[in-house]
């Protein structure tokens, strides 16, 4: 099932409590339903009430029943609202970025003969008013988590209005502007000034026609202007090499923003800068993109393909540049590794030749995997297409019909002709695993899967590249188990009371895992407190939590799904993803990430990796130690990785617990930063883990060096060392750390609910319930918080009675 068949009738509001701690305040958002049901089915109300005569998902119904846009069309900067400015920092901070995430409708249309009509888009707004329960909206039912168009340029529309306009050397950007006119001759200061250094002409700026009727009031208060910019290459560049200096101009546009403006400055956006396609979209619902872009209702707006999108932000609060299509894709769910650069998949598909094989394996070695349950929708402006995740997570029909235009959806009956244009369709088919569908507008060719990988697996000798680039780590004969245990009982115990180990770690977890090989089972959630708040020091590693899948439903199952599963790894540096060829790179594959101790100095010793090994020890007892042994770490590393080392080796390494967020390969998963970090400060996460979120702040440098220092205390004590302490992480114990689901908890709950045969409860069993709660130790971040509603009370008579919530279930 999909993560949002249901998103339509949500909302993003308010709940009207601000939480309070010790380091500020924040608005607490939430989701809830808001339709009413009909015979079994959710209703959309907002589009229902604003087009009441209308289907909802006509697009271009509503569309033309709007008013004339010689009336409704007004520029942005003249609008006033009754409301406050909004505080963008209230509710989003940079850090969330990093968990953007999206289940939504999306799809294409395209004419195989790269015709331009006016119809393409028509149909693809009637396509996108039928993704609105794809979508959601914000608390005023109106505001959409985003929604938009790509196309071909309109050429023919914008020459209407600037015939001097030459489209072989002209690109065209479609802008965000801060709704302010200071800040609006800013940034035209700033892109003119890189235009003309790149040697660009800047034609005109357009002043991009828009209904705000079709805006809904939360959307509107943080609505930028809308403008595009028409820059003309002076040195005659067209093609390919207009787009790639385009793509230069975009970026240094975006700098220059970042060092005048600051980062906050979302809304100075360029949604596209190019010489092929151009992408209309804001924070609408489906049937607003139409009457919100006047341009969309013009006869003369034609182009030969239209990729079109609704959002679903999901756990996140929606942005005007945040909807999509982006620039040159739309995606329907979430890629869980956003480090990643290519998706692999197809290196297992049946069918294909051994050099489609080849072909993944070499890129493999250049590119960082996606995972993630995702549909991708793309163009370049020549070539639009689709494809799918390697799990096959994400539903997608194509289909072809006698006319030569081609669609793909995330589900059928998009249009409403499924029956009415039966007859037409000569080809038709849904995307599997991994799949892909291209067509090429000027070729005039719809390829499938099988052609395409084909087709770019014979372009090089990629068997060659392959064995010239990679070694399995089987060809160094090193695997070799080791007879006997180079630790004696004492030293091992010394060793693992150092570094943190307790009973719960050997006997519940290490030795399970020896023993079964696989990793062990408790039971779900965690009743300790985090260990920024806990009595008893942790291990680092704790302090991270692992973000969830956000619409991946159901998780990935690694018994029945174990054939697109991997744990296989590569060592050694990557290579130039721009320069391809024999021997570009130099690596050792990787059957798992653990290694015997054998294969560990072989791979030490490995000449072509250049392997080195550095300690990890400090002295003692001396403030600062830590930091100061870690940055001459990093600078020797550094020093040693810029002298052609490719393989650094630490004496002690990290624990890391692999588990599964809809991400099926090992490859994947390194390096993708998942986690947030609960209780480390800025100071830590930007030495060691730059780039993960670490909301709340916390311990320090030192901080982490007086508990390394008390753990490896535990390792040399005055007496004899003769067992580990069972610190009581995993199981309550009586001197243990504190657990919420508690003995004493138990009984005073049993009590409070008259369990256990001792008659009815009363109110002094339930005061004693919750006096425990209120003395007990804080141990998740809510009980620091204290809710300031402001409200009264409801009286007691208004709330309804046990037997009527019942009944109200039932029915």
């Amino acid at each position: 099932m999909d993560g949002c068949g249901w998103a339509a009738t949500s909302s993003r509001a308010s709940t009207g409590l601000a939480a309070h701690s010790t380091t500020g305040s924040r608005r607490a958002f939430s989701r809830s339903l808001s339709s009413k049901p009909a015979k079994g089915f959710p209703t959309y109300l907002g589009l229902r009430g604003q087009h009441a005569a209308a289907p909802a998902a006509d697009g271009v119904a509503a569309m033309k029943a709007a008013a004339a846009p010689a009336a409704a069309s007004v520029a942005v900067e003249k609008l006033q609202t009754a409301s406050s400015p909004v505080n963008l920092h209230e509710v989003a901070d940079a850090e969330q970025l990093l968990e953007e995430l999206d289940a939504c409708g999306v799809g294409l249309i395209a004419s195989l003969k790269n015709e331009y009509k006016h119809d393409i888009v028509e149909k693809a707004l009637v396509a996108l008013g039928c993704m609105e329960h794809r979508g959601a909206c914000s608390a005023d039912d109106v505001s959409g988590d985003g929604a938009g168009l790509m196309t071909k340029l309109p050429w023919e529309l914008f020459k209407a209005e600037m015939p001097q306009l030459k489209e072989e050397t002209t690109g065209v950007g479609m802008m965000f502007i801060p709704n302010d006119d200071a800040l609006e001759a800013r940034c035209k200061e700033i892109f003119e000034k890189v235009a003309k250094d790149e040697n660009f002409k800047v034609v005109a700026w357009r002043e991009v026609p828009v209904d705000v009727s079709a805006v809904g009031p939360i959307a509107l208060k943080t609505m930028p202007r809308m403008r595009q910019v028409f820059i003309e290459s002076q040195a005659g560049l067209t093609g390919d090499e207009l787009e790639r200096e385009l793509f230069i101009v975009r970026k240094l546009m975006e700098k220059e923003k970042a060092a005048a403006l600051g980062e906050d400055h979302w809304d100075f956006y360029a949604c596209t800068l190019s010489s092929r396609t151009i992408v209309y979209k804001g924070m609408l619902n489906s049937s607003a993109v139409g009457r919100f872009f006047v341009d969309l209702r013009d006869e003369r707006f034609t182009t030969p393909f239209a990729i079109y999108h609704r959002r679903f932000s999901t756990n996140t609060v929606p942005k005007w540049p945040l909807a999509q299509p982006m620039r040159v894709l739309g995606h329907n769910g979430e890629i869980n590794t956003l480090q990643g650069n290519l998706n692999w998949v197809a290196s297992r598909q049946a069918g294909l030749r051994n050099e489609v094989i080849h072909f993944y394996e070499y890129y493999e070695g250049l590119q960082e995997g996606w995972d993630g349950p995702a549909l991708l929708v793309f163009s370049d402006g020549i070539k639009v297409g689709a494809r799918l995740d390697r799990n096959g997570l994400r539903p997608a029909r194509f289909w072809q019909t006698a006319d030569d235009m081609v669609y793909v959806a995330s589900e059928v009956g998009v249009l409403g002709d499924v029956l009415s244009n039966a007859g037409n369709v000569v080809a038709k088919g849904r995307l599997g695993p991994g799949q892909m569908v291209c067509a090429d507008l000027a070729a005039g060719t719809f390829r499938t899967n099988t052609e395409i990988a084909r087709d770019v697996a014979t372009r090089a000798p990629y068997g060659d590249w392959v064995k010239s680039c990679a070694r399995k780590l089987s060809e160094l004969n090193a695997s070799k188990v080791l007879g006997e245990c180079q630790l004696d009982a004492s030293e091992a115990l010394r060793l693992q009371a150092a570094v943190g180990y307790g009973q719960e770690d050997t006997q519940m977890i290490i030795e399970s895992m020896a023993q079964t090989g696989a990793e062990p089972t408790f039971c779900m959630g965690d009743d300790c407190p985090l260990p920024v708040l806990a009595g008893t020091p942790h291990m680092l590693y704790d302090y991270f939590k692992q973000r969830f899948a956000q619409v991946t439903n159901p998780p990935i199952d690694p018994l029945r799904e174990g054939l697109v599963m991997s744990l296989e790894m590569r060592l050694g540096g990557r290579g130039n993803l721009l320069q391809p060829g024999q021997g570009s790179y130099n690596q050792i594959m990787l059957k798992s990430p653990v290694l015997l101790e054998s294969e560990l100095e072989a791979v030490r010793g490995d000449s072509a990796l250049a392997a080195q090994t550095f300690s990890l020890h400090y002295a003692a007892g001396q403030p600062d130690a830590m930091q100061q042994a870690l940055a001459e770490l990093c600078k020797t590393v550094e020093a040693a990785v810029r002298a052609g080392c490719q393989c650094v080796a630490l004496e002690k390494g990290i624990l890391k617990i692999l588990s599964k967020m809809g991400i099926s390969l090992l490859s994947c998963y390194h390096g993708a930063q998942i986690f947030e970090a609960y209780g480390l400060g800025r100071e830590v996460v930007d030495t060691a883990f730059v780039g993960s979120v670490s909301r709340i702040g916390g311990m320090s440098l030192a901080d982490i060096q007086r508990e390394t220092e008390a753990f490896w205390a535990k390792g040399f004590p005055d007496k004899a060392l003769t067992k580990l302490d069972d610190y009581g992480f995993i199981q309550s114990r009586p001197k243990g750390e504190y657990h919420a689901n508690n003995q004493a908890m138990s009984k005073l709950l049993h009590k409070a609910i008259g369990l256990g045969g001792k008659g009815s409860a009363g109110q002094a069993a339930f005061d004693a319930y919750t006096q425990h709660f209120k003395q007990a130790p804080v141990h998740v971040l809510r009980d620091m918080l204290e809710l300031d509603s402001g409200l009264q009370p409801v009286p007691i008579e208004e709330v309804e009675s046990a037997a009527g919530e019942a009944r109200g279930a039932v029915s």
